[in-house]
């Protein structure tokens, strides 16, 4: 398994860019950062983008979603998004922070 995007690997220890803290690549901690999230819609037609960032728990709050989406650091269906309130619907990926978010 290759570096994920916004880790630092040396060997078998990786370091987090932003989040400042390190682990081995073989804990459960890595393994689960690793594992792509599939989010619900429940019936509902779409999530705003920065909602979806906020309830997956990529990011601690709204106002630090809509700063990583201005800042371009999110992707949807590959492509670098910075509307805020995009309208996510099923079938969408977003990618953040190496992280990959399904929508269905």
């Amino acid at each position: 398994m290759g570096n994920p995007e916004g880790f630092f690997c040396f060997k078998d220890i990786c370091f987090k860019k932003k989040f400042y803290f390190c682990v081995f690549k073989t804990t459960k901690i890595y393994k689960k950062y690793m594992e792509g999230i599939t989010f619900d819609l429940q019936g509902s037609e779409y999530i705003e983008l920065n909602q979806l960032l906020k309830i997956t728990n990529l990011v601690q709050s709204g106002g630090q979603a809509n700063m990583f989406i201005t800042d371009g650091e999110v992707k949807v269906n590959n492509e670098i998004e910075t509307r805020k309130r995009n309208k996510i619907k099923a079938g969408f990926k977003v990618e953040f922070d190496g992280r990959v978010v399904t929508v269905k």
